[in-house]
């Protein structure tokens, strides 16, 4: 009867490591950091970035009455996470 609970014990304890190092594996590892050289918070923190913001993106959209700007990086896990939110705004824009 003991040996049956000891079996059960390592078997679970095997099963939740494994489930641990695939969760690491898929999720954990492929997380990276937004802005790891702080570019966007210093260039956000110049009292002129809304209007140089304004001026770089008229260089791709003239007309900005009623235009939603989508930023993303192919090959990014990012895209696909943010899918649903994405098609939810198209749709309200």
């Amino acid at each position: 009867m003991k040996s049956t609970r000891w079996y059960w014990a390592v078997a679970m304890a095997i099963w939740a490591s494994v489930v641990i190092i695939l969760l690491y594996l898929t999720t954990i590892k492929t997380l990276t950091e937004f802005d790891p050289k702080q570019q966007l918070v210093t260039q956000a923190a110049s009292s002129s970035f809304d209007q140089d913001f304004k001026a770089r993106i008229q260089q791709y959209a003239p007309q900005l009455n009623n235009t939603v700007v989508h930023f993303s990086q192919s090959q990014c896990n990012c895209n696909k996470a943010a899918e649903e939110h994405i098609n939810s705004v198209k749709l309200l824009a």
